[in-house]
């Protein structure tokens, strides 16, 4: 075998600088409190809590204290919902529910959450629904009276919103190359 043939066996398949491997498969990354940003498809239970980074296909204020996101990456969901077609919008294996509980569910409604907008959602966990698809829930702070969720000092770093609106076409660009980078 010449050296030249063993230089090309080594290097890894490469299509505008980035590797194949990592186009398909992007890398994870690191968001807020060492917390891994999970895209959709890499969601399970290894991770207890983690962020997500995702488009808004649909959200609705159910009651005071529950609100239910459609988000998609546009990475395919390993257990998507059963029975939900929307034509001419996103191809629903690439969509994954969320459920924002308690104090973010009301402090969504504020953000006027429509098609199209992106959202950064930190500090989730993933469930099975009762189907057995898979979905990501954001749970408010059970106890409050002890100062814990919505009364705690709003200076704490920890308690700013579990939930940003419109991240610039710029952040989310920067965010892929990071995936495909790392």
């Amino acid at each position: 075998m010449d050296v030249d043939d063993q230089d090309q066996q080594q290097q890894p398949d490469m299509k505008n600088g980035v590797k194949v491997e990592d186009e398909v498969n992007p890398p994870i990354i690191r968001g807020t409190g060492n917390r891994y940003i999970l895209p959709t498809y890499k969601i399970s239970d290894k991770y207890q809590f983690f962020d997500y980074i995702g488009m808004v296909v649909s959200y609705q204020l159910q009651t005071n204290d529950r609100a239910v996101m459609l988000l998609t990456d546009y990475t395919e969901n390993p257990r998507p919902m059963d029975g939900y077609a929307a034509e001419g919008t996103v191809d629903p294996k690439l969509i994954i529910q969320g459920t924002l509980w308690d104090e973010h569910a009301e402090g969504s409604e504020k953000l006027s959450l429509k098609f199209g907008d992106v959202v950064y959602v930190r500090n989730l966990a993933a469930k099975s629904s009762k189907s057995n698809a898979l979905e990501l829930t954001l749970r408010g702070e059970k106890n409050t009276r002890a100062g814990y969720g919505a009364e705690k000092d709003m200076k704490n770093a920890r308690n700013r919103p579990q939930i940003e609106l419109k991240l610039s076409i710029h952040q989310i660009q920067l965010v892929l190359l990071l995936r495909k980078l790392m």
